[in-house]
């Protein structure tokens, strides 16, 4: 409700690059701090160890990023997440 009322209406009406970098500090910020993190898990739910492999290589689980969302890797933390349990 918060979003579809307040939030998407303003991101809207802002222009999709000053939205982009809204998107990607909020992201690092959210990383840098236990709080964000938890916030991150919790909007992102459960995602449970489902293993493919795609054209040789390995993937933990079918998700991934939108293709230029974070092309400069700014958002992207060095270590892996901790494994989710099943």
């Amino acid at each position: 409700m918060l979003y579809q009322h307040i939030i998407r209406p303003l991101l809207f009406t802002a222009q999709p690059e000053r939205v982009h970098e809204w998107t990607m500090n909020a992201l690092k910020m959210a990383q840098s701090q236990a709080s964000g993190l938890a916030l991150l898990r919790s909007i992102a739910g459960k995602i449970p160890r489902q293993p493919l492999q795609v054209m040789g290589l390995n993937f933990d689980h079918p998700i991934g990023l939108a293709a230029g969302l974070d092309k400069q890797a700014e958002a992207v933390s060095g270590e892996p997440p901790p494994p989710s349990e099943t």
